[in-house]
């Protein structure tokens, strides 16, 4: 089913219907964009919270063009699972200027030209796309309605003479026109708003007047004695009808939450951040805050990419966890149960049908299909049985949002987070020449192969060791030294440390700024190399902005002592 605005109030009460009744709902999202740069780029040795951080800036920065949303409802009768799959564009629609909902977004190129390719219509997204806001921009946007109705605009010069004017003629309107609509032009927006002051303030005394506005005129209409007792003509009634309008899809987000049914989504952790940041609330900056937040909103979430990696009965059959392979596998031994059938009017996303793949409303139906045969198989599920969600594969796999490329596999949204791993095969190599190259590092630490360079930057990186027999004696033997002309133009001066004297280094430092025990010269020097930063990366003022709040908790984050078990040699792949 595509969901537009024209048919959006149509199709809401089924979507409620088909929420209601659904064993879990499955969930997919398209954007503008995920965001390129060290602000953006996932890294291997992510913390959670930088890991976090990365995610809420593109989810702020960009914009979610389609929703797919998809409840999966068991029919006791037949003994299958019927699909009932909505494909919604959605679109951040302003409305009145007095909302100040005129939203800036960013769009990545190479997301464009992706949405192209597969046949995305940006003109639906734009002129039919169903329009929302989040809890936070209607709170803000109920607050200007406020301040535009009592705030009275000052008339003067020769606005006063268009006032006066207008005045005249609508009165010779009303004592002389049988007409029931005078139409007052006005040469700019700031005319139409006078008009709508004068009217209201002159003629409100018996509520005869209706104003409303158009592009370049006023119309002012004659009301009834029955109209005039009816609720609803002043500007506020109006304004705040037309935010009640603009809340659109947030409306679906909430039935949702209502409903506390399973949310199912395939490496979700950017659809549920964007899905928080667009029809709930602005995010947090703490990742901790986010975890409580987003459990309250949805209490289970299944993420079909780490279920894929995770259980020991699926994973050796899913070799590769892409959505659409993961759906090829799925549709094949051993993975014959549960049955499942798109329910009566869902025609279109018939299995198989790869050209409908990155459509949201597609991509969502396929992430159900493949959870509930992954389900089905870690649960033992017999032909024509219902999936048990209070199995133990269950509940060993709910609220775990999967990490790519990292060695902490997940973020828990409802316990506590694991500690994070000790990483005793990664070094902090710094204090070398600007000049030195990545590949200059590799060849250094040539023999300890196999080796992977972390996050190369000017002067300093990490070096990852997998082979744990030769882990305790790269501080003997690297680092510390002049370069010796013996061993050839692959040596260079550095320093090396364990990646936990690093972190404690870390935590010293910012714990003595938190403190305010840091001398002033060493916090000017930390402020000036961030303004370098910023600059060299080219951010704007919003996105420095939000760099210096990250910078700030990253600091007060490293700040608290680090508690939990000892955990393996960091694996570098």
């Amino acid at each position: 089913m595509e969901v537009l605005r024209n048919n959006f109030d149509a199709f809401l009460p089924q979507i409620e219907e088909a929420i209601a009744s659904a064993d879990f709902i499955a969930i997919d999202t398209e954007f503008t964009g995920l965001g390129i740069g060290p602000d953006y780029n996932i890294e291997y040795l992510d913390t959670v919270q930088e890991r976090y951080a990365k995610g809420r800036l593109s989810a702020e920065h960009f914009q979610i063009t389609q929703y797919g949303i998809c409840p999966f409802q068991w029919d006791e009768d037949a003994k299958q699972y019927l699909a009932k799959p909505f494909n919604c564009f959605v679109f951040p629609h302003k409305g009145n200027h007095a909302f100040g909902l005129d939203r800036q977004f960013a769009c990545q190129a190479g997301s464009m030209v992706f949405l192209r390719d597969n046949k995305f219509d940006f003109n639906t997204w734009i002129s039919q796309g169903v329009p929302y806001v989040n809890n936070d921009d209607e709170a803000n946007a109920r607050m200007k309605i406020g301040a535009s109705v009592t705030m009275e605009l000052s008339i003067t010069g020769a606005n006063r003479v268009f006032v006066e004017e207008a005045i005249v003629n609508i009165q010779d309107w009303l004592q002389n026109s049988p007409d029931q609509t005078l139409n007052v032009p006005c040469p700019t927006s700031f005319h139409r708003r006078l008009v709508h002051q004068e009217v209201k303030k002159r003629y409100r005394f018996n509520g005869a007047l209706k104003t409303s506005g158009a592009d370049d005129a006023v119309a002012i209409t004659k009301l009834s004695v029955e109209e005039r007792s009816a609720p609803g003509n002043d500007r506020e009634h109006q304004l705040l009808k037309e935010l009640e309008e603009l809340v659109g899809f947030r409306k679906v987000i909430e039935l949702v939450s209502k409903s506390q049914k399973p949310v199912v989504g395939h490496n979700m952790f950017l659809d549920v951040l964007q899905t928080f940041s667009s029809f709930y609330k602005t995010l947090p900056i703490d990742v901790r805050e986010f975890r409580n937040e987003m459990h309250s909103l949805f209490p289970l979430i299944y993420d079909t990419k780490h279920f894929a990696h995770s259980n020991s009965t699926v994973q050796p059959h899913i070799p590769k966890s892409v959505l659409a392979d993961v759906f090829k596998k799925v549709s094949n031994k051993p993975f014959e149960q549960p049955q499942i059938a798109l329910a009566s009017g869902f025609d279109g996303y018939e299995a198989g049908n790869e050209s409908r793949y990155h459509e949201a409303g597609y991509d969502a139906y396929v992430t159900g299909v493949a959870f509930a045969r992954m389900a089905a198989l870690a649960t033992s599920t017999a032909p024509g049985e219902r999936i048990s969600m209070t199995h133990q594969a269950m509940l060993d796999s709910v609220n775990k949002l999967h990490f790519m490329r990292s060695d902490t596999p997940h973020l828990d949204v409802a316990a506590d987070q694991p500690a994070a791993p000790l990483r005793t095969g990664v070094f902090h190599v710094h204090g070398f020449d600007e000049g030195i190259t990545y590949a200059d590092v590799q060849r250094e630490f040539d023999d300890l192969r196999p080796v992977t360079v972390y996050r190369f930057r000017p002067g300093s990186c990490f070096v990852g060791v997998r082979d744990p027999d030769v882990v305790h004696e790269v501080l003997k033997g690297y680092g510390s030294r002049a370069p010796d002309p013996a061993e050839g133009a692959n040596s260079f001066p550095y320093e090396i440390e364990t990646y936990r004297e690093y972190a404690d280094r870390a935590e010293r430092r910012t714990g003595d700024a938190e403190a305010g025990s840091s001398p002033p010269r060493k916090r000017r020097r930390r402020m000036a190399a961030e303004e370098r930063d910023d600059a060299a990366a080219g951010r704007s003022s919003k996105a420095k902005d939000v760099a210096r709040k990250e910078r700030k908790r990253l600091r007060k984050e490293a700040a608290t002592p680090r508690t939990g078990p000892p955990s393996s040699n960091c694996s570098v792949m």
